[in-house]
């Protein structure tokens, strides 16, 4: 499919780009003898991936507008890039921004985009957040007075009273509509357009407010009185917001200055997120509530970036489903949540990066976690988490009466927590739970590991080694194709438990080359790798604990670990038992530097920046469950039953590797298209084969082993190509074109124009011919050469050429004189079938059709003997060295 953009300024279409399926939709490149800008106001070039006006100049672009010199005047102006003379630019009105494959993503009408209280907004965002509001049908958002005002047509009856609370929970307080206007319909132009000019002002009850209250504590007194001064007016409420009040972002600054020499603490990015009096005199004790500041560890600092870059997606937000037999449960495990919180201090730890130069992790004193009733059908609609407020971990519930219980989401994010923190969380959880919060030792501050890591090897250190393991590494190992999974789609997930006797096959082989079990394991998953993307070399993530300088009790610390680190690996050449000692090595070197920053890794490649180096993880991991007293955890969790917990990744294909001491446990988790019980299975048959060539000490090269479960294997080699059918392998194509004109000669056979023929017409008319040719000599097996355009003769004369046991080489009429001779010259033509008016330049006999009365030629099929695996006809084709190539094609290869 291709996608086409232009105005009608610019002569039907100025840019063009093919959509691949589950590409992304764009709008193409300019095409032939066009240009194509992306500018700001000031006419200057916005870089890739920034929005900009859209401007297009080249051949295209019309004159103007007819008897409109003024908005020609506006809409055609000098193209100040172009060297040609008095060359013109149309400026389109739409945003836009360039892709780095150099297509373009439209983003909507400049129209759109509106600057109020100092803020720029698209109207277009707020519209679609509305639009998607349950019971909201049509939606629209304008600026009247400085103010923005919603309107909404309803699919259901709707309180207009919950809209705001609604989009305040998606949407940045400024971007909330000052009121909401219901509307039987809406008012549209003589056209079918909205009408715009004809919305009604809403009324005095819809604009919104709250009843004023004054201002209680002195830093509300303080704050409110500046609040009027800058802003002009009389009083200012505990609930007012400054945006409402006709603040924008130069007050903001002049706002926060006065507070400063006040003595109060604010900034405008406190005043964004915090716009009511209120909420910002609240703001002035979080100073006081900050415990300590330190940077973040690498993970963290990618588990951001990928949170920055989501939009409003974030595949590190996790969501454990949970369901509580009763509110005292409920408020039970609440309860046990916050004491957990105040313990430790991971829990109470925020991120800030905005204004730094490097992002720091701050520790809040005092984190009460937020807990919120919401409708059962909107347990899953929280809006993103923000990184900036504690605690990371919120709890939304709702009544489930159908199924007699609560249910409850508790989301936290990744940042804060890995898979061995959850671990601890739930220890410490079921001992406050029980009462016994004082059998737990002290927490482990998480500044311990951070100061480790510091103390640890330098960048200089992992660039080199990184660059030593990674350097010659110029292609990505992108199994399928996929570079990173989307945020917002769903994944595939898929468990395997592997047989017991697997388990202790690959235990024993570990043991017997002093490896860990777990270098077999991604060994055999440098197997799957290498025969999903067809490459004996490869490079993986893979995670690491990172807990080695955790320093002491660091195996029961709160926070983020784990590191994930590309490692590469070599198959080609390596039997089973090299390429384990090798990878053996590739791993404990990795360990010193574990916490290296995956980007620096990833610059010692040989790829370009900001190529991806791989699009695959692999997590390791020790999952033994301690023994616990199951009379003691069975009544601490009693009531509280945990429905489904999840993991997320933002690579396409992810392998989780559960070791429990004895088995071992498999999760794939693929991007959508990619079935995940079949990686399982997959590794599963490369762990078969490995301890196999181990047990047997096989030299045969490790890459030769294949990974496909003989179950697949079957599937690929014989239900697939179970394909066989009868046919009449021995029959001619012109016999069994006879036998059709027998059984039906009066139905419609060939149509060209407005001219036809039935079965039993063309069957004749071919005999006519047929018999004449045989006539002037065509024998068997000999090439007749066809040189007729797109008719009824072409039909007639292929036909007729069979009949005679020859073979037809059909020439294009269009093609060059030359090639035309070539292929005469190739095949060695007795005849060419033609017409007078076409001319062939060769000696070649040529028999002219329309020349010819074939009436008196007999009617019968001609009947000669031929095999099936005779040539039907010689098909030429371009070949490699610019001469085209006759393809010979058997009467049994057709019929």
């Amino acid at each position: 499919m291709v996608n086409n953009y232009g105005p009608t300024e610019t002569t039907v279409f100025a840019t063009s780009g093919q959509i691949l399926a589950n590409g992304s939709l764009h709008i193409g490149g300019p095409i032939a003898n066009t240009r194509v800008y992306v500018l700001d106001e000031q006419l200057q070039p916005m870089p890739v991936g920034v929005a900009g006006e859209l401007y297009i100049g080249g051949a295209g672009v019309a004159r103007g507008y007819l008897n409109q010199p003024q908005l020609t005047e506006e809409r055609f102006v000098v193209d100040p890039f172009s060297d040609v003379e008095q060359a013109r630019m149309y400026r389109s009105g739409d945003l836009v921004r360039w892709n780095a494959d150099g297509t373009l993503d439209y983003l909507g009408r400049n129209d759109d985009q509106v600057k109020i209280r100092g803020m720029r907004i698209e109207l277009g965002e707020i519209e679609a957040m509305q639009a998607g509001l349950e019971g909201v049908k049509d939606a629209v958002v304008l600026v009247r007075d400085l103010q923005l005002l919603a309107w909404f047509t309803e699919t259901s009856a709707l309180d207009t009273d919950a809209l705001s609370p609604a989009m305040r929970a998606r949407l940045p307080g400024y971007m909330v509509p000052r009121a909401f206007t219901r509307l039987a319909s809406l008012p549209l132009t003589a056209n079918g357009k909205l009408d715009r000019r004809a919305l009604p002002d809403p009324a005095p009850a819809y604009l919104l407010g709250q009843a004023y209250e004054a201002p209680k504590s002195e830093v509300e007194i303080a704050m409110a009185a500046i609040w009027a001064r800058v802003l002009g007016v009389e009083r200012v409420g505990r609930h007012d917001n400054f945006f409402e009040l006709g603040g924008h972002s130069l007050l903001a600054v002049n706002l926060a200055e006065q507070l400063r020499k006040a003595g109060l603490t604010a900034d405008v990015h406190a005043l964004l997120s915090q716009p009511t009096l209120a909420a910002l005199a609240a703001w002035q004790n979080d100073a006081a509530n900050v415990q300590e500041i330190y940077p973040l560890a690498p993970l963290q600092e990618g588990i951001l970036y990928h949170h920055l870059t989501a939009g409003d997606s974030d595949p590190y937000l996790l969501q454990p489903q949970f369901a509580f037999a009763d509110v005292s449960r409920l408020n039970a495990f609440c309860d046990a949540l916050q004491r957990v919180i105040e313990r430790n201090d991971m829990l109470r730890t925020v991120l800030f990066w905005e204004g730094l130069q490097t992002p720091v992790q701050v520790v809040w004193r005092q984190a009460p976690m937020l807990v919120q009733e919401t409708a059962l059908h909107d347990l899953f609609n929280a809006p993103r988490m923000d990184l900036t407020q504690a605690p990371l971990l919120h709890l939304v519930y709702a009544h489930d009466p159908a199924n007699h219980r609560i249910a409850a989401v508790l989301r936290y994010h990744h940042v804060i927590m890995d898979h061995i923190a959850l671990d601890v969380l739930s220890h410490e959880l079921q001992a406050v739970l029980l009462g016994n919060e004082a059998s737990l030792v002290a927490p482990v501050p998480y500044r311990n590991y951070i100061a480790h890591v510091l103390q640890g090897p330098g960048d200089e250190a992992h660039e080199a080694f990184f660059r030593e393991q990674l350097g010659d590494v110029d292609e990505p190992t992108l199994p399928y194709g996929l570079v990173m999974a989307s945020a917002d789609q769903i994944p595939g997930e898929a468990r395997l438990t592997l047989d017991i006797a697997l388990c202790r096959q690959v235990r024993d082989q570990a043991r017997q080359l002093s490896v860990s079990a777990a270098t077999l394991m991604h060994l055999a998953w440098a197997q799957v790798l290498g025969q999903l993307s067809g490459r004996d070399s490869m490079v993986f993530g893979t995670v690491l604990l990172g807990r080695l300088r955790g320093g002491e009790g660091g195996e029961r610390a709160l926070g983020v670990f784990i590191n994930t680190l590309p490692l590469r690996m070599d198959l080609g050449g390596h039997c089973a038992r090299s390429a384990v000692l090798d990878l053996h090595a590739r791993l404990v070197g990795m360990l010193t530097h574990e916490h290296a920053q995956l980007a620096l890794a990833q610059r010692c490649s040989a790829l370009p920046a900001g190529a991806p180096l791989f699009n695959t993880l692999l997590n390791y991991r020790h999952s033994a469950v301690p023994e616990v007293d199951d009379q003691a955890s069975n009544a601490a969790w009693q009531g509280i039953e945990v429905v489904h917990a999840e993991e997320r990744s933002n690579y396409p294909l992810t392998l989780c590797i559960d070791d429990f001491g004895d088995a071992f446990s498999l999760t794939a988790q693929t991007a959508p298209g990619i079935d995940p019980q079949r990686i399982c299975a997959y590794v599963q048959q490369a762990l078969v084969h490995l301890v196999q060539a181990l047990e047997q000490q096989s030299e045969t090269a490790l890459i030769e082993s294949s990974v496909l479960p003989e179950a697949e294997h079957a599937l690929l080699s014989a239900t697939f190509n179970n394909t066989r059918r009868e046919y009449p392998r021995e029959q001619l194509v012109h016999r069994l074109f006879e036998r059709r004109a027998a059984l039906h000669p009066h139905a419609v056979a060939a149509v060209h124009g407005r001219r036809s023929l039935t079965y039993g017409e063309l069957n004749e008319r071919a005999n006519h011919l047929a018999h004449y040719l045989l006539g002037q000599g065509v024998k068997p097996n000999e090439h007749v050469a066809i040189l007729l355009p797109r008719s009824l003769e072409l039909v007639i004369s292929q036909l007729a050429i069979g009949k005679c046991a020859a073979t037809y080489v059909p020439l294009d009429v269009n093609a060059p004189a030359e090639r035309q001779h070539y292929m005469l010259d190739d095949c060695q033509a007795k005849y060419v079938l033609t017409q007078s008016a076409m001319s062939t330049g060769s000696s070649v006999r040529r028999i002219d059709l329309d020349r010819l009365t074939l009436d008196d030629q007999p009617a019968h099929d001609p009947g000669l003997p031929q095999a099936s695996d005779t040539e039907a006809y010689v098909m030429y084709t371009s070949g490699s060295t610019g001469a085209p190539k006759g393809v010979r094609v058997a009467h049994r290869g057709v019929t």
